[in-house]
């Protein structure tokens, strides 16, 4: 702040470059603080998931500390979807999409980062066939 009435003949602030290595050893030391727990809590996620096709059932277990078990019955699935993207292509995964018969709308089940994909989507969509073709006849009103 200037005294009131006086024109400074230079004015500047401090320029970011005198403070570079403090920024990258901060940005670098917050990187590894936050960024390795990060990992370490999405590795025990996906590491902790698990899928399980039956005859007739999908069975999804999840949780790290606790575990949530979902059960599927594959005749209540209208559609099967494949997508992979170029990244997952590269990486040799995918994501399945199950689709429900009652409500098409709905969001369905998503299977991500599936290993050998298109083997996956051809087992999963004959079981559905199979299961569909014994599916219980519900009366429309």
């Amino acid at each position: 702040m200037s005294a009131p009435g006086k024109t400074p003949l230079w004015q500047q602030t401090p320029s970011w470059k005198s403070e570079f290595w403090p920024f990258v050893l901060w940005g670098v030391l917050c990187l590894v603080v936050i960024g390795i727990p990060v990992l370490l809590v999405k590795r025990a996620r996906l590491r902790s998931t698990h899928y399980r096709l039956f005859p007739g059932q999908l069975e999804i277990e999840t949780g790290i500390v606790g575990t949530k078990m979902e059960t599927l019955d594959l005749w209540r699935v209208a559609e099967v979807h494949f997508e992979q993207t170029f990244g997952q292509k590269l990486l040799g995964i995918g994501t399945l999409q199950l689709s429900d018969r009652d409500d098409p709308n709905a969001p369905g089940v998503v299977l991500r980062g599936i290993r050998d994909p298109r083997g996956a989507y051809e087992l999963l969509r004959d079981q559905v066939a199979s299961a569909g073709a014994g599916a219980p006849v519900r009366a429309r009103s």
